[in-house]
């Protein structure tokens, strides 16, 4: 599958290859052809996200801390949250827990916020989707010198190949 690709880059024939697998799962893909280097930064780049999207929308900590009363008093809580979220009649909810539905119903999501999730999520998959091929031939050349300096043969090069980087391209 990647060699005809690997050949058309490394001819100069195409600068970018377009990688579906990688643009769908980027930080799945990147682990599994063990480029570890870009799932770090992938997860890095999501968890920053998670954090900035956390404390912007629980920072003062009320939201959490509600729940966490309204859990200890009523152990059905959750699912009366939901139901009173879904409009169901009939459900009574006790003062805290009205709060917290209050609290809930507030929540806006800032627009910067969303702009920046789709920056992360959408430039992060674009990215891979079109250099994941790269940074793929990039790694298995680096692997193909490192076996030649060890002096192994083709016939052992493809198993070299085939440990190191889990699949041959």
């Amino acid at each position: 599958y990647y060699l005809p690709r690997f050949n058309a880059i490394s001819k100069g024939l195409a600068k970018m290859v377009w990688n579906g697998a990688s643009f769908l799962v980027p930080f799945a893909w990147s682990l599994y052809r063990k480029l570890y280097g870009a799932a770090a930064i992938i997860f890095a780049l999501y968890i920053a996200f998670f954090g900035i999207f956390s404390y912007t929308l629980f920072g003062s900590g009320e939201i959490i801390e509600a729940t966490l009363v309204c859990a200890e008093e009523d152990p059905e809580f959750s699912a009366k949250i939901l139901s009173y979220a879904n409009g169901e009649s009939g459900v009574v909810l006790t003062p805290k827990q009205t709060e917290l539905a209050e609290l809930i119903e507030n929540v806006t999501i800032p627009v910067w916020l969303q702009v920046l999730n789709y920056i992360i999520v959408f430039g992060t998959r674009m990215f891979m989707g079109l250099k994941a091929t790269q940074l793929y031939k990039n790694k298995i050349a680096s692997g193909i010198k490192k076996a030649r300096l060890k002096g192994l043969a083709e016939s052992e090069l493809k198993m070299f190949l085939a440990r190191k980087y889990g699949t041959f391209p």
